[in-house]
Formats: structure tokens, C-alpha cells, sequence
């Protein structure tokens, strides 16, 4: 019994000392010469790349005249900074950080061809040029790189997974409708609960048309319509073409922001429950897109009990002498004492 156990020791350590072997990095003297994983590529070669995650979701972006483009939303503008800053780091990563080379090693390291991180795929206008898969992270800003066609697995410190995301809103200005707080004159909101007029005075103060007296603007939700009114931010761009399951055509609510230059109209459209999304088109712009419903619901939801607040009713004083003897709390005179008739002695009996 002894003895077998010291067999499985020995198995167990030269186990542990064989994925030593075959998963340290090795050091550029022991690997090929340094040089970079993608040679012979520049950036100016690169005219699309297509990114795709482990769970499906897939985004491709396209070089223009113009910049980046993503080209399943008909083109959405991408943020060309972001794409520069993917393509540098791609480029950078380099062979002195062998991590294995052998193909077993691949799903492990989350770069094999059907279990990755990310896969990448770049082409030039006509033709595929690198097929590279990232994988897992061993540590922060750090990742394990494969190139497709090759066994040999490197550690990069280049880029990560999570700077090559597979979806539209990670490469796009998540700025959909903008203007400066402090140029908006009026607001005009309408949904299935009503109509308001809102309007600015040069103090800055905003008044509700249509109150009476003893009401008054609730400052804290005119706050929040005016925050919208300034800055609404998209979840997802989805394209140019209108679509009946937007739900634009009878919108549940129509925000319109004027300032001294112009009018804006935000149109609110269906709610998605899956994304807890709303559809939104700006009147400023081509594009659909999704709002989340943190921003778009008070837009939608919105009542005059939320923009009205009721004044308190000041009670009346009352004199005392008004306070009627049945009146609660009332305060009356000490009465004077009655003269009871004298009860009888034993001794003016005897009288």
C-alpha cells in the first residue's frame, strides 16, 4: 500500500512538472527571434474586422471615406479612436511569450477554433489576411493570443478580451441627442397621461403652463425631464429603416426641446422587455435606436400628480370668542360653587 501511493506521488509531480514545461512562457531567448505575431500587416491593410464572442454575438466593422462604420446598422458611424486603438494593440502583439505549442492545450487557454474569447477576423477590401483568437486571462491586461492555421499559443500583454467587445455599442458615441442645458428655452412633453408646457425665464427658473392657485412645479421631476430634455444616451443603434414593431406611429410619448436656435423632436417607441429597452428617433437624426428604460420611462410615465404639487392650506385663527360651548378643545369658566341645602344635626333636631 505504501509503495503504491509513492508511485501516484510520482506520477502526480511529473504531471504537474510536464504543464509546467508545456504552458510557462518562454523567454525570448528560448523562442524564436521577437518579432511581431502579425507580420507583413499594417493598418493602412486593414479595411474590415469582423469581432465575435463566445456566446454568439457578432459586429463588423468597415473602413469609409469617412472613418469606421458598423455595417449591420446601415452604416452607424463607429468612434475611429476606439477601432485605431483595437488595431494598434493587435499589432503589437508579438511571438517572445510562448506560452505551448501543442493543440491539446487550445481549449484550455479558451483559443481553440470552437471554444474562444474572441475571435477576429481582418481582411483587406478583397480578402481575409489574419484569423486570431484571444483567449483567457491569466491576469489583468493580459491575455492568450492563437493565430489561426498555428499551434503556438502566446501571452500578450497588448490587449484583452474585453477591449475587442462583439457588440455595436462598444464601438459607437453613446451620445445620441445632445444640447447645452443652458440653451433650452421650453420643453413640451406629451404621452398617454397628458400634455405640459414647460418655459424658462432669463433667471433660469421653469414655470407649468396652466396652473391654478395653490399648485406649483414640482422642482425635483422638472429636473429629471430637464436632464432628458438635454442628453439621452443609446443602448444600441438600429439602423435607418423604420420598422411597425418600433411602435413610432402612434408613440407613447413625443418630447420637443426648443432653444433659440432650434426645435428637437425625441419620439418614444415600444418597450422591448427583453433589452428593458425603448425604441427612440431624433428628429436630428437618420438613425433608430434603444434608450434603457432608467432613461426613457419617467418620458413615458410621467403624470400631472408628478409635475403638480399642492400647496399647503393655511388654517384660519380663531378668536375665542367664536369657539362655541360644543366646540372641541374649548376652554370654559370655572362655575361657582352651588350652596347645598345643610344636612340635619343631632343637635338642631333637638331644637
Amino acid at each position: 500500500m505504501k509503495r503504491h501511493i509513492q508511485i501516484l506521488t510520482i506520477i502526480l509531480i511529473l504531471q504537474i512538472g510536464l504543464t509546467a514545461v508545456v504552458l510557462w512562457p518562454r523567454s525570448a531567448d528560448t523562442a524564436e527571434i521577437k518579432e511581431p505575431l502579425l507580420t507583413d500587416l499594417t493598418s493602412e491593410d486593414i479595411q474590415q474586422i469582423e469581432i465575435e464572442d463566445g456566446d454568439g454575438d457578432s459586429v463588423t466593422l468597415v473602413r469609409s471615406e469617412d472613418g469606421w462604420v458598423l455595417t449591420e446598422v446601415d452604416d452607424f458611424p463607429a468612434v475611429t479612436a476606439k477601432v485605431d486603438t483595437l488595431i494598434t494593440g493587435l499589432l503589437e502583439i508579438t511571438n517572445d511569450r510562448l506560452i505551448t505549442r501543442t493543440e491539446s492545450s487550445h481549449r484550455q487557454l479558451k483559443v481553440a477554433a470552437d471554444d474562444f474569447e474572441r475571435k477576429i477576423v481582418l481582411s483587406s477590401e478583397d480578402a481575409s489576411l489574419r484569423t486570431l483568437y484571444i483567449g483567457s486571462s491569466p491576469s489583468f491586461g493580459s491575455a492568450h493570443v492563437r493565430l489561426e492555421g498555428e499551434d503556438e499559443t502566446y501571452l500578450t500583454g497588448s490587449i484583452a478580451a474585453h477591449q475587442a467587445n462583439a457588440d455595436a455599442a462598444s464601438w459607437v458615441d453613446t451620445a445620441y441627442h445632445s444640447v447645452p442645458q443652458e440653451e433650452i428655452r421650453a420643453i413640451r412633453l406629451k404621452n398617454v397621461n397628458g400634455a405640459w408646457e414647460f418655459e424658462k425665464d432669463e433667471e433660469g427658473n421653469w414655470s407649468l403652463a396652466g396652473l391654478v392657485e395653490g399648485e406649483e412645479l414640482n422642482a425635483s421631476t422638472m429636473s429629471v425631464l430637464e436632464n432628458r430634455a438635454a442628453s439621452i444616451n443609446l443602448s444600441e443603434p438600429l439602423g435607418l429603416e423604420a420598422s411597425a414593431a418600433y411602435g413610432l406611429a402612434e408613440p407613447l410619448a413625443i418630447l420637443v426641446i426648443e432653444t433659440d436656435e432650434k426645435t428637437i423632436t425625441l419620439y418614444v417607441g415600444a418597450f422591448d422587455e427583453e433589452s428593458s429597452t425603448y425604441v427612440v428617433k431624433s428628429s436630428e437624426s437618420q438613425y433608430f435606436v434603444r434608450v434603457s428604460e432608467f432613461t426613457a420611462s419617467p418620458l413615458v410615465e410621467n403624470t400631472d400628480e408628478d409635475f403638480i404639487t399642492l400647496l399647503p392650506t393655511p388654517t384660519p385663527e380663531v378668536e375665542a370668542e367664536d369657539i362655541s360651548p360644543t366646540d372641541e378643545g374649548a376652554v370654559y369658566p370655572e362655575e361657582e360653587p352651588t350652596t347645598a341645602e345643610a344636612t340635619p344635626t343631632p343637635e338642631s333636631m333637638d331644637e
